[in-house]
């Protein structure tokens, strides 16, 4: 049980990722009363089966730095999912996280997806890529399945032509959304205001507005396999 809002002390979210066995399931006490838990020394690497069960978006709330520097030793995200991992987060908010070219290959302002993840009620908000991908998600390979997740106001600088504010799906990923809404998202220099997508993606049951992509593709920007079912785009 996460007991600390701290970024690394005993009872803190990193902590309790890194003495967890595979299979276990991560639970916030309630006693954080809603504290944002304010991430200052870089991403959690999850690299194992894990189940990191909030309680809910507007009580457990995890929070990168904001900010960027040259010294920074590892990327400002959120989350990284290794390939080998099975992980399934619930009820949380993940918002501040960054990544910039300088110490990042790829993207995903708030989650880097290589493994299989399962997000669902969620909002993933505020959260950058500077001369990266994937402004909330980038998934790199990986499986993504997503229940009833907001994104808003995910911002991107991408410099490159496909970006995703919202999420950046590779062309070995897939993508599963049901009931999510993409609102907000922002890209400049770069097409997919709320989704880029290069790989096999499903929507459905899910809306879109406000999105902004500079060069086109405000909702979503498709050169892979897509299908869209019930939703508003």
């Amino acid at each position: 049980t996460v007991t600390s809002s701290n970024d690394s002390a005993p009872g803190s979210l990193r902590e309790a990722v890194a003495v967890a066995e595979t299979g276990d399931e991560i639970r916030f006490s309630a006693a954080l009363g809603g504290a944002a838990i304010q991430l200052t020394s870089g991403q959690i690497v999850i690299g194992k089966g894990l189940t990191l069960r909030g309680e809910g978006p507007n009580q457990t709330i995890i929070r990168g730095p904001e900010r960027f520097s040259l010294t920074d030793i590892v990327p400002n995200r959120i989350f990284e999912v290794g390939p080998a991992a099975l992980v399934q987060i619930t009820g949380v908010t993940l918002s501040g996280g960054i990544v910039h070219a300088d110490k990042d290959d790829l993207g995903g302002g708030a989650i880097l997806n290589r493994g299989t993840l399962i997000l669902t009620n969620s909002l993933i908000t505020e959260n950058t890529a500077i001369s990266r991908r994937g402004g909330g998600i980038y998934n790199s390979g990986g499986t993504l399945k997503l229940r009833d997740v907001h994104f808003v106001n995910n911002y991107i600088d991408s410099g490159t032509v496909i970006g995703g504010g919202g999420i950046y799906n590779d062309a070995a990923g897939t993508v599963d959304l049901v009931r999510c809404v993409f609102a907000d998202q922002n890209t400049i220099k770069s097409i997919g205001g709320g989704i880029a997508n290069e790989g096999v993606m499903t929507i459905e049951s899910s809306r879109f507005e406000h999105n902004y992509g500079w060069g086109g593709g405000g909702a979503v920007d498709n050169r892979g396999v897509l299908h869209i079912r019930d939703s508003l785009v």
